[in-house]
């Protein structure tokens, strides 16, 4: 039986079992694909980092009662959190459980697994649209209601089975050790998005 289009098949190195590659999402499985591979999985798993400012729907957090610092802080601060992750100095569920703004810190982070339609529209689309390995650099304009700068870190997607942006988003995809990084445009957001065994 030949596998369906966009699959390979795989030697486990540690079980001497075949496994299959989606070679559009590089996600891999023990199972026989029933059909052709999709460049978008169902799911996948977040973890982000809230940075807010005084500009922000709502300027408290758990750790603040009232944030004080500009949008060029809060920029600069992902700026620094991104750095930090991209140098190895510290692991994006660290970071996020002591610097993030929002309540997902005490997780890591950690948003879960979400589908389409779960999540606003232009941090879904990011989310479900990168390709991993990638490394590119533009500017976008993503706009909506709020001012907040985010981390986020996008893990294993599951296929075949917080809310507001502002412009200057970062976006970083890795898989294992490959980095990509998407530039938008005022405040700045993070994705690290892995698929991998």
């Amino acid at each position: 039986m030949s596998l369906p289009e966009g699959w390979i098949s795989r030697i486990s190195s540690n079980t001497g079992k075949t496994y299959y590659v989606n070679t559009e999402t590089q996600e891999s499985q023990w199972e026989f694909p029933q059909h052709p591979a999709s460049a978008n999985p169902d799911k996948v798993r977040c973890l982000h980092l809230l940075v807010k400012h005084s500009g922000s729907r709502r300027p408290s957090s758990w750790k603040e009662a009232s944030i004080t610092r500009t949008e060029d802080e809060a920029l600069q601060i992902i700026k620094k959190h991104k750095e930090r992750i991209e140098s190895g100095d510290v692991d994006f569920s660290e970071l996020a459980r002591t610097k993030s703004d929002c309540g997902s810190a005490q997780k890591g982070g950690d948003l879960g697994y979400f589908g389409r339609g779960q999540m606003q529209k232009p941090f879904e689309d990011a989310a479900f649209q990168l390709k991993v390995g990638q490394l590119r650099s533009s500017l976008h304009g993503i706009r909506d209601s709020s001012d907040q700068a985010y981390c986020v870190n996008c893990l294993p997607s599951i296929s075949n089975a917080h809310r507001f942006f502002t412009r200057f988003s970062l976006l970083l995809v890795i898989k294992r050790f490959s980095v990509e990084i998407l530039f938008f445009g005022l405040l700045c957001t993070i994705y690290l998005v892995s698929w991998s065994r």
